[in-house]
């Protein structure tokens, strides 16, 4: 009986702790998803006070909605570009940051600080600061210097303007992605590094097989957040190109945005949310299966 009591009381204890945030969780994003998917049922336009129910219509139309499926294409191809670089810069600062390159730790809180500052900023006053460098800055610039080989039309193709938003998304973001990497970096014994050193691992081989491993869950973060950053992207792209020239920036999250308030097809553009919803909770479940198993392996 007491060891019941006991069981009982901590059970209670445990639910008292998760409940509130399980009802946050449940306020915040259950519920509303749940909503989205009803309304994704239906051929709102915002404004009625009729729901008309269609059922699976607008997911049908869906696959026949080249603007979709173009922007998912550019959706993916930004991300896996932000992925990429954003983690590789971010590891390489880590290192060089923890590394004995620099000396004085004051140096290296500062450079921290210095790099990690831009994440504090907003999105669109990153793209504000970002929209005014390319336009006014960078072409003063390469007036003035006589470089016209550099003299990059940064909004007016699509290349140029992909590049721009990866360039301010990872400007953003980079100290973030390099403050989890240095964390993961601190945690690591030294002696171990020492021991693999004796051993004749050095260099690359010490960082490939012995640090890398180490810090797995901090790769697994970093990845995760960067691959959920790169699919919701909407603030810098909304106001450095509006999805142009030509939609070759319209990412799936402006795309939705302007179904739903500029077309007021709200059903439609739920239907939209709701498809970028699960694509990404798919995406991350297999990501972080992966990477489990990788770490138990390691």
């Amino acid at each position: 009986m007491h060891i019941n009591s006991k069981k009982i009381r901590d059970t209670i204890s445990f639910y008292q702790f998760v409940l509130p945030a399980l009802l946050v969780y449940a306020m915040f994003f259950l519920i509303p998803l749940a909503g989205g998917f009803i309304l994704s049922l239906t051929d709102w336009n915002g404004i009625s006070k009729e729901l008309n129910f269609i059922g699976l219509k607008n997911y049908l139309n869906i696959l026949d909605d080249t603007r979709f499926l173009n922007s998912l294409k550019t959706t993916l191809k930004l991300t896996v570009s932000f992925v990429v670089i954003v983690n590789v810069l971010s590891l390489l600062v880590a290192f060089l940051l923890d590394s004995e390159l620099i000396k004085s730790k004051k140096r290296k809180h500062f450079y921290r600080g210095v790099i990690f500052v831009p994440h504090s900023i907003s999105l669109i006053i990153v793209a504000f600061i970002w929209q005014f460098t390319f336009t006014k800055v960078y072409s003063n610039l390469v007036n003035e210097l006589g470089l016209g080989f550099l003299d990059i039309s940064w909004f007016g193709n699509s290349t140029g303007a992909i590049a721009a938003v990866l360039i301010a998304m990872i400007w953003q973001s980079l100290g973030y992605y390099m403050v989890v990497y240095v964390a993961g970096l601190q945690t690591i014994d030294p002696n171990l590094l020492e021991a693999a050193e004796i051993d004749g691992a050095k260099g690359l081989k010490k960082t490939i097989y012995i640090t890398l491993p180490l810090i797995t869950s901090s790769i697994i973060v970093n990845l995760f957040i960067s691959i959920i950053t790169g699919f919701k992207s909407f603030d810098i792209v909304f106001q450095m190109t509006s999805g142009g020239p030509n939609n070759a920036t319209n990412v799936v999250a402006l795309d939705i945005y302007q179904e739903a308030f500029l077309t007021q097809r709200y059903g439609y553009g739920s239907a939209k949310a709701i498809i970028l919803c699960i694509l990404v909770i798919v995406l991350t479940y297999f990501q972080l299966k992966f990477f489990k198993s990788r770490e138990v392996e390691m």
